[in-house]
């Protein structure tokens, strides 16, 4: 959903949507998507796709990323 809604941000061969952009970023931010949360914040900073709102971006995802994100051993 994030590539998707990568297009549609952007307005690669489709019409250029902000507001089904953040759509397809919230939903695949609930689903546990860390880019999609992270670009979900971006929008509500920004105030694009939908109205600005600080609460919602102080708040951050409601849950944390079902994903166990680790970082890289060295070699």
């Amino acid at each position: 959903m994030v590539l998707l809604g990568d297009l549609h941000i952007m307005g690669k061969g489709v019409l250029k949507n902000a507001s089904l952009a953040f759509g397809l970023y919230q939903r695949a931010g609930k689903a546990g998507d860390a880019i999609a949360q992270y670009r979900t914040g971006t929008l509500y900073q920004e105030g694009i796709g939908t109205p600005f709102d600080l609460k919602r971006l102080k708040n951050g995802c409601p849950e944390p990323p079902s994903r166990d994100i680790r970082r890289p051993v060295p070699l």
